[in-house]
């Protein structure tokens, strides 16, 4: 059986991975043609924000270390965790604004599909997007949900 622990540590890369599948599942459907490249840059403009927004919570964090609390925070390990978690989301983040740019190079009226073995996937260029999207949102709500648990102790 899992511990929490361990389930805090994958539940965003399992949940991304079944949403992918859900949205292969209903035919891996593209942005319209008249807003593609539009889609794209508002998920690299999120992306960019999410890591505006982990950057800053780290600084803040860090600038406490003087305190007591921030001592017995580093020693109970629940920083380095969340430091981790800070740095996974940044790292899905970043990843997703970078495929964000890429797809914007690809037309929108030729569709890519993907064979995988004897598997054809339809647009199969947005699989590794969508995955990257739904996991930079995972994970920033993971680390949220950890931020507003520490402030709830202090």
């Amino acid at each position: 059986m899992l511990t929490s622990a361990q389930i805090e540590k994958i539940y965003p890369y399992v949940l991304a991975a079944i949403l992918t599948v859900v949205y292969n599942f209903i035919g891996a459907p593209m942005p319209p043609a008249n807003a593609y490249t539009a889609v794209l840059g508002a998920a690299a403009g999120a992306s960019a924000i999410f890591v505006g927004f982990l950057s800053a919570t780290k600084a803040v964090i860090l600038g406490t270390s003087s305190s007591a609390a921030y001592v017995i925070l580093r020693k109970s390990g629940f920083l380095s965790m969340l430091f981790g978690y800070i740095k996974s989301s940044i790292y899905s983040s970043i990843s997703l604004a970078v495929a964000s740019i890429i797809l914007m190079f690809f037309d929108p009226e030729n569709p890519v599909a993907l064979n995988i073995w004897h598997l054809k996937i339809e647009n199969g260029i947005f699989i590794p997007w969508v995955f990257l999207g739904a996991l930079s949102v995972l994970t920033l709500l993971r680390v949220s949900r950890l931020l507003f648990r520490l402030l709830d102790q202090v």
